[in-house]
């Protein structure tokens, strides 16, 4: 139980530091997708974008 509370509580900060992207013309579309990858450093957290056109 209190896993659980901890582990929301972490969602709920991590949701909180994110920012929103607005789109202000039709027909344009912004994928994101984050991935956890492994370095010599460590852990890193990359966000790859992409653009793309609706016809």
């Amino acid at each position: 139980m209190i896993k659980e509370r901890e582990l929301r509580e972490i969602e709920l900060d991590r949701q909180a530091q994110c920012g929103t992207v607005t789109v202000a013309a039709p027909g344009i579309v912004r994928g994101f997708d984050a991935m956890h990858v492994s370095c010599a450093e460590g852990k890193r957290y990359w966000l790859v974008a992409a653009d793309a056109s609706i016809p």
